[in-house]
């Protein structure tokens, strides 16, 4: 008598593997959604630096002051001779609710501090006014913001809040 051996796999263990990789994969886009969403943020930030800096050096070196202006309805803001920057999807200016401004910052409505949302660096470097905050939040990733802060010498700092504190 011939005996077929039987190879292969049970629909019963079939389902069970097809079930754990379905679970594995839907945690795995969860995680990978909340890290493009993080990195907008972060890209958002330092792109604000990264073109506050370039118009500081342009000023000092043509000597023609530089206004920047924010447009927090539209998510945009103008740089000189650049043009208009566009947040990225899901980033406003703003602070979330329950994270608080920077320490000895005041709270704007709208998110950015500077009076008349416009910074205005000099031909020495340093800016018009007292200095102040840019926020900027994501709407998707829970307690993530960012604050550019410019202070009267021109300097430019970035910080993250990160649940509990500023950083």
């Amino acid at each position: 008598m011939v005996h077929l051996s039987q190879k292969g796999y049970t629909l019963i263990e079939t389902m069970v593997v097809l079930a754990i990789t379905t679970s594995l994969s839907v945690v795995g886009v969860a995680s990978f959604s909340n890290q493009i969403a993080h990195n907008h943020l972060t890209d958002a930030g330092r792109q604000i630096i990264s073109d506050l800096r370039l118009i500081r050096q342009k000023v000092i070196a043509e000597g023609i002051a530089g206004p920047i202006q924010f447009h927090p309805d539209g998510r945009k803001y103008s740089v000189p001779g650049i043009g208009e920057r566009t947040l990225p999807p899901q980033i406003r200016f703003g602070l979330r609710e329950g994270v608080p401004p920077l320490p000895d910052a005041v709270l704007p409505d709208d998110g950015i501090s500077f009076r008349e949302n416009t910074i205005t660096f000099q031909p020495n470097g340093t800016i018009t006014g007292l200095g102040g905050t840019v926020y900027l939040t994501n709407d998707s990733v829970h307690h993530e913001t960012v604050a550019v802060s410019v202070v009267t010498t021109g300097r430019v700092k970035i910080r993250k809040w990160n649940g509990n504190a500023w950083r």
